[in-house]
């Protein structure tokens, strides 16, 4: 900043800037490397096939590396959610015939209920297996999304 009476800059005021000139490049270089280079939050929810908030978990959890911009929001780099898409594919091949048993099943009619006591797992975790691999009925027996036409 100048000083009003000499005009030249007085360094105990420049520092105390938090937006100073300084900042601005730190900012331009960080938005530089930023560019286009890391995933939003959204962006890396819908690769994976979760919720932003599991994504958060998975990130606080250490199991996905992410980076905070200056602000402190996440970013997360493609390599990493790739990585974390192939270690999910690539489950084991037990549980991915169970889900298929379980979708089997409640195509066949079974309520949820029945097909979580029938592989030992709890109402809710069940509802996600079969809501990620099929269309859920509503009570009534239709789809969602469909009105049942009886």
């Amino acid at each position: 900043m100048l000083s009003q009476k000499s005009g030249e800059s007085d360094p105990k005021e420049e520092e105390a800037r938090p937006y100073g000139p300084e900042y601005r490049a730190d900012r331009r270089r960080y938005a530089d490397v930023l560019g286009n280079a890391l995933l939003r939050p959204k962006e890396a929810a819908a690769i994976l096939g979760i919720t932003v908030t599991t994504l958060a978990r998975l990130a606080r959890d250490g199991e996905l590396p992410s980076a905070l911009t200056l602000g402190g929001h996440r970013r997360y780099r493609p390599a990493d959610v790739r990585a974390l898409f192939d270690e999910k594919d690539a489950r084991d091949p037990a549980r991915t015939a169970m889900e298929e048993d379980a979708v089997r099943l409640y195509d066949e009619g079974w309520s949820i209920r029945q097909v979580a006591s029938r592989f030992a797992c709890d109402y809710g975790a069940m509802r996600r297996i079969l809501a990620r691999r099929t269309a859920l009925r509503d009570r009534g027996g239709a789809e969602n999304g469909r009105p049942d036409r009886r």
